[in-house]
């Protein structure tokens, strides 16, 4: 089992997206019947979308998701946010950073490009960096 998020994209604004318990992998999410993609994503993995989840009233649905883990996918330098084939940081990179902080969008499925600042987490400081390295001549850390 791994820590992963768990999200409804373009459901509704609040409460779309959940954590699976990395214990036992487990995740719960209260939803309304219908037929909805779910979209799982987790560090050191590539995400996965399953598409037309069908899920009743008043009963539960089971979708066990098996996620691949991402071998060396950052070269050069980090910053390659949208995941681009060229592995230019540019524009792009920006904004989709504040899309995934702010948006609830999706970013490359490398981790390592992501997280710009290398600390150890994607967050607002990867944002800076991004901006430092475009606008002020900040260099990026090296890929592992």
């Amino acid at each position: 089992p791994i820590a992963a998020v768990v999200n409804v994209p373009a459901h509704d604004q609040d409460s779309s997206r959940v954590f699976s318990d990395p214990s036992v992998g487990d995740y719960h999410r209260m939803i309304k019947g219908g037929t909805y993609d779910l979209q799982f994503t987790a560090a050191g993995y590539v995400s996965k979308t399953a598409s037309g989840v069908s899920v009743s009233d008043g009963s539960y649905t089971v979708l066990n998701v098996q996620l691949d883990s991402v071998r060396a996918c950052c070269a050069g330098y980090t910053g390659n946010v949208d995941g681009d084939q060229a592995d230019n940081v540019d524009i792009s990179d920006l904004s989709a950073m504040i899309d995934y902080l702010f948006h609830r969008g999706v970013i490359s499925a490398c981790p390592e490009e992501n997280d710009v600042d290398k600390s150890g987490a994607v967050d607002i400081s990867d944002l800076q960096a991004l901006i430092d390295y475009l606008f002020f001549s900040s260099s990026l850390p090296r890929c592992s």
